[in-house]
């Protein structure tokens, strides 16, 4: 138990303070699984078991590796400019809200009402 408590308390510091000592949040997740693994309070099989949190990890690894390389080649800008240099041509004189409320709507439509609706 006291191993257990060492192991959390050092990722918590280090994730508290990360910003401070320079250390990445993911650094301090990965800290904290090495002391647990050292004192041999988690073993690699019980790491292993946790198949939907090791997806999670690389899908989402992959998807953010991605969005920096689109980001380091400028998709991102050239992407939000081409749309918004459209949408200020074609709504020149609408309001912002109003285009904000229908915007919201459209959301709400596709997100909640339609699904709920095909699954009846």
């Amino acid at each position: 138990m006291v191993n257990v408590s060492y192991g959390i308390a050092a990722a918590y510091t280090i994730d508290i303070f990360g910003d401070i000592l320079g250390i990445d949040p993911t650094t301090a997740s990965f800290t904290g699984l090495s002391v647990l693994l050292l004192t041999r309070v988690l073993t690699w099989d019980d790491v292993k078991k946790e198949k939907d949190a090791w997806d999670t990890l690389i899908w989402f690894a992959a998807l953010l590796m991605i969005a920096n390389e689109l980001k380091i080649m400028g998709f991102t800008t050239w992407f939000g400019n081409l749309i918004g240099d459209s949408l200020s041509h074609s709504m020149q004189d609408t309001n912002w809200v109003l285009f904000y409320y229908c915007l919201m709507l459209l959301i709400f439509i596709f997100t909640i009402s339609l699904p709920a609706v095909m699954l009846k």
